[in-house]
């Protein structure tokens, strides 16, 4: 067995979740969700909201390590 530390913690979670997320969709996703929302105002809102489900992503994931 190794000595290595095997948790991460919030700072690397958070990496991880935001990196997987703006990976996969932050070239694909914004003009469809633009053609659903049709408004400018409204679709930062909405890019706002996924930020913060983002984030809440990333504290649980770092509590189950």
């Amino acid at each position: 067995m190794t000595d290595y530390n095997k948790g991460l913690g919030l700072k690397e979670s958070t990496a991880i979740v935001v990196s997987r997320i703006i990976g996969s969709g932050i070239f694909r996703t914004p003009a469809p969700i633009m053609t659903l929302v049709g408004c400018t105002s409204l679709f930062g809102l909405v890019w706002v909201l996924g930020g913060i489900i983002t984030i809440f992503g990333a504290v649980i994931y770092a509590e189950l390590t």
